[in-house]
């Protein structure tokens, strides 16, 4: 029911109920965030969730199906529609998992860039190695020599590690999901940066807190706004992505890092660090990470490896504070005791092997095209209504369209011509109308990024054209 809980309704809106509903159910579908033959939840208990009356679902329900977005088992309920039919063959195979010519809404790596050889191998030495013991219970905490991998490999970054601060995870969510329930209580505060990753809104939301948004700006979160609020609230915890932020891409000055560091520690505040990206950072410039200007002990940093290897490979690993890591044990232990022992080993023999680094390098230069093409085309394609950041990292282009216009409207007309995006609405507590979408290049290749660009950006000219009445032509031309 998790993605539900991270659905807000603005009652206030103009637009009907029915509809903000159906659109943010429309979006959970669109970015996979609820799956093909999933069920919808019952219409009594997600209008319970939401806050509305039965009749609003009801409506909400009836328009996805019109869509075919949905359908209805008799007795059963409503359930998410596939893509297409199965078949087996291995391009309808690779059809079904790209529902779309042009998907610009992953934010993880593609199964062709997985290194399969080089995983297969590691494996295979481990269960030589190991035998049974690589399926055995391991220690909650983690596989002693792979945080000792961590320790060394972490220190690259100017920070000083011992094994003993590492915590092994089964993924940057259950990261997060292990800090709301060590750190928050039911009515705390928690700052976010606005916009943000919707996974850890719905964490914190699960346990109670109460979320506060802090816009981010082009070089970190607003400092004046996070100093004010947080001596009015005394927030428990601060959320932030200091480097090549999601969904911005936006990178933290090192006086915003310092700044955010000594405001939290003025009111008591963790920082809960979220290394969304940051291996892969263009050119050879280094993404420092925001712990290694924290003379207090005061941030909890977590690191997934998904982001560089595969979204299904749950493995990553947290920095724990030593006032928290008792805390912190207990939880990981009652979620799931530990985290696969084999991936352990395996992955501690990947980095030892030199395979891990020999990965950033291949990722680094694939992205680094593509970063290359999407700045060509959208500095050769500007227009007053568009606006865009360049990152210097990660996968991620936040884009902001003339304040009348609505991402979650072209989120929906680009789908049918098969581009996907995600609606700057998906990323806000509120979950509000946005003039701001997300472009993620990370499942798109370089020949594809232009031409899906085109038809982005041409139906932005065609919103632009309606709302304001003015001539077609002014990008087309750009376009020829």
């Amino acid at each position: 029911m998790q993605p539900y809980y991270g659905i807000s309704i603005d009652k206030q809106d103009a637009e009907h109920l029915y509809i903000q509903v159906y659109k943010h159910l429309r979006t959970l579908i669109f970015n996979n965030s609820i799956k093909p033959h999933e069920k919808l939840p019952p219409i009594r208990k997600l209008a319970v969730i939401l806050g509305v009356n039965n009749v609003t679902v009801v409506n909400a329900y009836k328009l996805l199906e019109e869509d075919a977005l949905v359908y209805k088992k008799i007795g059963s309920g409503t359930y998410v529609a596939p893509v297409e039919e199965e078949t087996d063959s291995e391009r309808d195979f690779e059809a079904r998992h790209h529902a779309v010519p042009y998907d610009f809404s992953i934010s993880s790596p593609t199964a062709d860039l997985f290194p399969v050889k080089d995983f297969k191998t590691v494996i295979d030495e481990v269960l030589e190695r190991d035998k049974g013991y690589a399926f055995g219970y391991h220690e909650s905490q983690g596989f002693f020599p792979f945080r000792q991998s961590l320790s060394a490999m972490f220190g690259g970054s100017s920070v000083a590690l011992d094994p003993d601060q590492i915590q092994i995870i089964s993924g940057a969510q259950q990261g997060i999901d292990l800090v709301a329930k060590s750190v928050l209580d039911y009515g705390d505060y928690v700052f976010v940066e606005a916009p943000t990753y919707t996974g850890a809104l719905a964490s914190f939301k699960l346990k109670g807190a109460l979320i506060v948004e802090i816009p981010i700006q082009e070089d970190g979160i607003d400092l004046e706004l996070l100093s004010l609020q947080a001596k009015k609230l005394r927030p428990k915890l601060i959320y932030v992505m200091p480097n090549f932020q999601n969904p911005t891409g936006y990178c933290y000055s090192d006086e915003k890092k310092r700044g955010l560091i000594e405001i939290a520690k003025s009111c008591g505040a963790w920082i809960l660090e979220d290394d969304y990206a940051a291996d892969l950072n263009v050119g050879n410039e280094p993404a420092v990470p925001l712990s290694a200007y924290d003379p207090y002990d005061r941030i909890i940093y977590i690191k997934s490896f998904s982001k560089v290897l595969m979204p299904g490979l749950r493995l990553g690993y947290m920095v724990v504070p030593e006032a928290l890591q008792d805390e912190i044990a207990m939880a990981k232990h009652a979620t799931d005791i530990s985290t696969s022992g084999l991936l352990q080993r395996a992955f501690d023999l990947y980095i030892r092997k030199g395979l891990w680094d020999r990965q950033i390098i291949q990722m680094k230069r694939i992205y680094d095209k593509r970063h290359a093409v999407m700045a060509r085309f959208l500095k050769t394609h500007e227009v007053p209504w568009v606006h865009y950041h360049l990152p210097q990292g990660g996968y991620n282009y936040w884009i902001t369209m003339d304040p009348g216009l609505n991402a979650d409207e072209l989120m929906w007309r680009l789908n049918k011509k098969g581009v996907a995006i995600l609606s700057g609405s998906t990323f806000y507590h509120l979950q509000l109308k946005s003039a701001s979408f997300r472009i993620s290049i990370a499942a798109v290749g370089e020949n594809e990024i232009e031409a899906g660009m085109k038809l982005v950006f041409e139906e932005i000219e065609e919103m632009y054209r309606e709302m304001s009445g003015n001539k077609p032509g002014l990008m087309k031309s750009q376009m020829l």
